[in-house]
């Protein structure tokens, strides 16, 4: 085994700051019953109660990741035309009454 990695060794610092994390790690999750739906709830909440503006990555990523011919689909169910969903505009097909 000589291309193993050297195993780093703790030092006390290292073992103090482990420590208290793993403390304050075990206390949050002892509040909310080692729940981890309740815990992610809360923290939900909060972030809506914080007035703060939130981005969601995910739907960032999502949209980011769609080929052209795949916008045109998911526009075409939408009842729009590919154009007209980047500029929010229906189509004239739908705003006739």
């Amino acid at each position: 085994m000589r291309n193993a990695p050297k195993e780093l060794k703790p030092n006390h610092s290292t073992d103090l700051v482990l420590q208290e994390i793993w403390r304050i790690k075990d206390t949050l999750s002892a509040s909310y019953g080692h729940d981890v739906d309740r815990l992610f709830a809360d923290a939900r909440k909060q972030q809506k109660l914080s007035g703060h503006p939130v981005v969601n990555l995910q739907t960032k990523r999502r949209k980011a990741q769609r080929s052209p011919a795949m916008e045109k689909a998911v526009s075409r169910r939408a009842g729009t035309t590919a154009g007209d969903t980047k500029r929010g505009h229906a189509s004239p097909q739908k705003c006739q009454t």
